[in-house]
């Protein structure tokens, strides 16, 4: 197991394209350890291995669409008129989402990762009006001093007031889940 995160990690680390983990074996003399090591294994392995279970959506073609809550019966996007399906009854596109809870156990587990995390509670700014970071901004600010309100009651405690606490920024400008992208 050891083998195959290192060979994984150095492919993620050294930004390898798929050709070039597999042609890594044969740059070096054989070894029996790493040289039957194929990417779909290494791939399989470190998914079990990191617990992630992705989810699988299918999505149309265009990035229009994902067939998911009032489209999930749909088999044409709604947008582009796109099929959604290819004539073999398999979906055309997917998008593979990791969901966040364990994404955020997973840096949480990691000591490292977990105090990186916890900038957020220590970040000072240097100047009132100045801003240098996220942290710096008016609307986390604001945040910073309201309570939270959930479900119609307010609670005792303002956002962000533990050092645990974690603070999710979402941009979407420019996204496409897929690799040949017509539309953002």
């Amino acid at each position: 197991d050891r083998l195959i995160c290192r060979a994984f990690a150095y492919k993620l680390r050294h930004h390898l394209t798929d050709e070039g983990f597999v042609d890594l074996p044969h740059v070096f003399e054989p070894d029996a350890d790493h040289s039957q090591l194929s990417l779909a294994a290494v791939r399989t392995r470190v998914a079990f291995l990191s617990g992630f279970k992705p989810q699988f959506y299918n999505c149309c073609p265009k990035s229009c669409v994902c067939y998911t809550g009032r489209y999930a019966d749909m088999s044409t996007c709604p947008y582009c008129q796109e099929p959604r399906y290819r004539d073999d009854g398999k979906p055309r596109q997917k998008f593979t989402y990791l969901p966040i809870i364990p994404r955020l156990q997973a840096f949480a587990a990691n000591t490292s990762v977990a105090s990186a995390m916890q900038y957020r509670s220590t970040h000072q700014p240097s100047e009132p009006d100045l801003t240098e970071d996220i942290f710096d901004g008016d609307l986390y600010r604001r945040l910073c001093e309201r309570f939270i309100h959930v479900n119609g009651s307010i609670l005792s405690l303002k956002y962000f007031t533990d050092a645990r606490d974690v603070a999710l920024g979402f941009s979407t400008d420019g996204f496409c889940p897929h690799k040949r992208r017509k539309k953002t």
